[in-house]
């Protein structure tokens, strides 16, 4: 059973994962591991801290190269992020627990995968931090938003005691959220003709936003 305190939700994903490398101090000179095929979403995040993503080659099933992760390791690695993607497992178990011997902070990418299972298991749920993503095109959606999930009470804490001195989402910025994501069901659920020109009206006029202006939030 999950605890309170070890759920945290952000405006996105990418700005939980932010959060969870600024709450290392991890910047400048500090390199982070990620796999080569995925979104800018997760290398703008690592980029806004000052850290180096170190990209890895992945598999032709889309899981991630264990051989060029750990020759990648250095001084320098402060965390790993092992991407499940479309529900993989993004290295194997026996691998995992190699890694996490090292004094690195395992991060997993569930943003493509949240409601997977692995052998009647959740997917995603072994590493220091799990990131999930309720954007639109992810596999769990509510629109907006990312979810932190934080495995050691230590590590929780530690983002506990940084997230109390961000400021909290404006109240018509949620608001404007919820209304994009009930227009876009609206459109969805009751096709009309011309319908897919005031959606983009919508966006051209920037009442709906796209998911990369995050960007600029995290700068």
């Amino acid at each position: 059973k999950e605890e309170k305190d070890s759920i945290f939700y952000f405006r996105s994903a990418r700005s939980g994962l932010t959060t969870i490398i600024n709450s290392f101090s991890i910047g400048e000179n500090d390199e982070i591991i990620l796999s080569a095929f995925t979104c800018d979403a997760v290398s703008n995040a690592i980029l806004a801290t000052g850290a180096k993503p170190v990209y890895i080659d992945i598999r032709y099933d889309l899981t991630m190269d264990i051989d060029n992760i750990k020759k990648a390791i250095s001084s320098n690695t402060k965390a790993i992020i092992i991407q499940n993607t479309f529900g993989r497992n993004g290295i194997k178990e026996e691998d995992y627990r190699d890694l996490s011997r090292n004094n690195i902070i395992m991060i997993e990418d569930n943003c493509l995968s949240e409601g997977s299972k692995l052998n009647g298991k959740d997917l995603g749920y072994r590493g220091d931090f799990n990131i999930s993503s309720l954007e639109v095109s992810k596999s769990f959606c509510l629109g907006w938003g990312g979810i932190v999930r934080v495995k050691n009470k230590s590590h929780a804490k530690k983002l506990k005691n940084y997230c109390s001195k961000l400021k909290p989402l404006p109240i018509l910025l949620d608001i404007r959220n919820l209304l994009q994501l009930w227009f876009s069901l609206l459109f969805l659920r009751f096709p009309f003709f011309g319908g897919f020109i005031l959606w983009y009206f919508l966006y051209g006029c920037r009442f709906f936003r796209i998911s990369s202006i995050e960007d600029d939030v995290l700068k």
